[in-house]
């Protein structure tokens, strides 16, 4: 299966919808009380529009994840992060998107996760360039839009900071443009509450809630299994940092640590995200996914065939478990 996405023809990027749609049956059939929670303005509106249960949300779900791999895909070839072009890391992305049942559902971070990429991919314009200001903005009016959606994904705009340090030499003005585009979302957005005088409604969604500390609530014996697993493949691609940044250029290893700087501040994001569960555990796959689809790429082909398919049947047992063994 994996060799269909062993390829560097982005179009084939296309399987990944039928990749997804295989990974996210259950979601269509299997029963369970998955509610969404802690989201932003931009998640309370689309919670009025669309019924998270329902199939026209399932099927957002897997365009969404369609979207991020394609454009993992892309920040991958377009800045020669692989040393063989692969479309790994779009695929892992999906099947760790998909790894726990919670994570089929229309969670407001498979939003955010898109404008993520999307700040991800401006921010990597900018190495050794003189005029950056544009990308800059855009770079932190993608992760305002994502805030939106997920209120904590705001300590990104910290990671854009620390992604310049990797990539530029410091400067005030370049993290003031970031944060200009980042507030001007906000701004904007606040307006457009006080305009239709729903100003309160903005500040508690939006402002309050992005200041919480540690909102943890009590966790399955299942959900802290699936986040195991997550914490697996973060230890292997912490462990195997080396390996990854083998034979690659310098320009490479800088934009490749942004992805472990990705991670560390997706942790981060723990501490002040209103309501964090297991479903709070998509902010790292993103970037867990183009790292796996890195140490994958280098994998002798039938061991990397045998692994993912190993995975493949592990996520789709988690979704289908609970019609065979319903308790727990």
């Amino acid at each position: 299966m994996l060799s269909f996405f062993r390829t560097n023809q982005l179009l084939a990027s296309s399987l990944l919808l039928i990749y997804g749609l295989v990974l996210h049956m259950g979601a269509f059939y299997v029963p369970d009380t998955w509610q969404p929670t802690g989201y932003g303005v931009f998640g309370d509106w689309t919670y009025r529009w669309i019924d998270p249960k329902s199939i026209g949300a399932h099927l957002l779900v897997v365009l969404l994840l369609f979207i991020q791999g394609t454009t993992l895909n892309v920040i991958d070839f377009s800045n020669k992060l692989s040393r063989d072009f692969t479309l790994f890391p779009g695929v892992f992305l999906v099947l760790l998107a998909s790894m726990a049942p919670v994570f089929l559902h229309l969670a407001p971070h498979h939003f955010a996760n898109c404008f993520l990429l999307f700040s991800l991919a401006e921010v990597m314009n900018v190495y050794r360039k003189t005029q950056v200001a544009d990308h800059l903005f855009n770079a932190g009016f993608y992760i305002g839009i994502a805030s939106l959606w997920v209120p904590s994904y705001w300590v990104f705009i910290l990671f854009l900071f620390f992604g310049l340090n990797v990539l530029r030499s410091f400067s005030i003005r370049e993290r003031l443009v970031v944060s200009s585009g980042f507030l001007v979302v906000l701004f904007l957005t606040g307006t457009a509450y006080f305009l239709f005088d729903r100003l309160p409604e903005f500040m508690d969604h939006q402002v309050q809630a992005a200041f919480v500390f540690l909102d943890v609530g009590a966790l399955s014996f299942f959900a802290w299994f699936h986040l195991g697993i997550l914490a697996l493949f973060l230890l292997t691609a912490l462990f195997r940092y080396n390996q990854i940044m083998q034979k690659r250029i310098m320009q490479a290893q800088k934009k490749i640590d942004l992805f472990y700087w990705a991670l560390l501040f997706g942790g981060i994001s723990v501490l002040v995200q209103p309501d964090a569960g297991e479903t709070h555990a998509l902010v790292i796959v993103p970037a867990l996914g183009i790292l796996t689809g890195m140490q994958f790429a280098n994998m002798e082909r039938r061991t990397a065939e045998l692994m993912h398919f190993f995975l493949f049947l592990i996520a789709l047992f988690f979704q289908w478990w609970v019609l065979f063994f319903p308790v727990g």
